[in-house]
């Protein structure tokens, strides 16, 4: 896409799975990222398009103006009416490493993973990736939903569904590319690490300190954090059973699970247990107002 202070130029050539020029097919140009159409395009012989369609050439390009300050969107149809192309051409972005030419027709130059290289994920994860497509005139577009890979070794690795899948630790390779451009390919090395089980990091109460009233009662909620980050908490602990508690003076205040019953005026130490974890809490019972 070449400008000037008021226009931009966009060049398209679309060709078919053999190469030849695709002819005829019907052009629209919206406002970028809407179906408004632009307040003003035209075709380099003068013809407006606002609000009608503009046919591929003869040799399969589409040669056109837009006054749009940020770009538009160009979507290309059928015959039939289906979308046999389409993308949003905005301002001008060069990815690292890029040589940006304006000469001649746009097309995409580089698929670049907006990620981490190598890519490390743990044994039996998954998590999504992005990836973009940038043209020779540096524009670029999102081309994450169009995304597959191939993996070096599936038993290691593998990419389905928008995501990257640890199966088992090791190092392999996912070569991606998109559905509409097979040939245009990068290289993503992915590390998968152990799996580490989860095991508690913290068990405690909600308050070390607890005051009741003469014969109140009060059901304690507990927080089970796990190294891997996942937290629980009203008394549903997966895998961890249930909690217990026992009372160092079964005078002051008894115990049955988490709940806590004030038998008298005193203080008394609670020792609460989850699977082999211990926590502690002081109580406190005063007299009834």
């Amino acid at each position: 896409m070449t400008t000037d202070t008021t226009r931009h130029r966009i060049q398209l050539t679309l060709l078919d799975g053999n190469g030849d020029p695709l002819v005829g097919l019907r052009t629209r140009v919206t406002k970028l990222r809407s179906s408004s159409p632009l307040a003003y395009s035209l075709t380099e012989t003068g013809l407006l398009f606002r609000d009608v369609d503009y046919l591929t050439q003869a040799d399969g390009t589409i040669d056109i103006w837009v006054t749009d300050s940020e770009g538009a969107h160009i979507k290309v149809l059928s015959a039939d009416g289906t979308v046999a192309y389409q993308k949003d051409i905005t301002v001008a972005y060069t990815a690292p490493g890029l040589t940006i030419s304006d000469e001649g027709p746009v097309v995409a130059t580089a698929l670049v993973m907006k990620s981490a290289s190598p890519y490390v994920i743990g044994e039996g994860n998954n998590f999504p990736i992005d990836a973009i497509l940038v043209y020779s005139d540096g524009t670029t577009s999102d081309a994450t939903a169009d995304l597959e890979a191939v993996s070096s070794d599936t038993d290691i690795t593998n990419f389905t569904g928008g995501n990257i899948y640890g199966v088992a630790p090791g190092s392999a390779t996912l070569t991606f590319s998109t559905t509409d451009l097979p040939d245009l390919e990068t290289v993503l090395p992915v590390t998968v690490d152990p799996y580490i089980p989860a095991v508690a990091s913290y068990f405690g109460a909600v308050g070390d300190v607890i005051t009741l009233v003469e014969g109140a009662s009060r059901t304690i909620d507990f927080v089970l954090t796990l190294n891997d980050g996942t937290v629980y908490g009203g008394g549903v602990y997966p895998g961890f059973g249930s909690v217990s508690g026992v009372s160092d003076n079964l005078a002051i205040a008894t115990v049955n699970g988490r709940n806590v019953v004030a038998v008298s005026v005193g203080t008394t130490n609670i020792t609460f247990s989850l699977s082999s974890l211990e926590y502690e809490v002081v109580l406190n019972v005063v007299a009834a107002p």
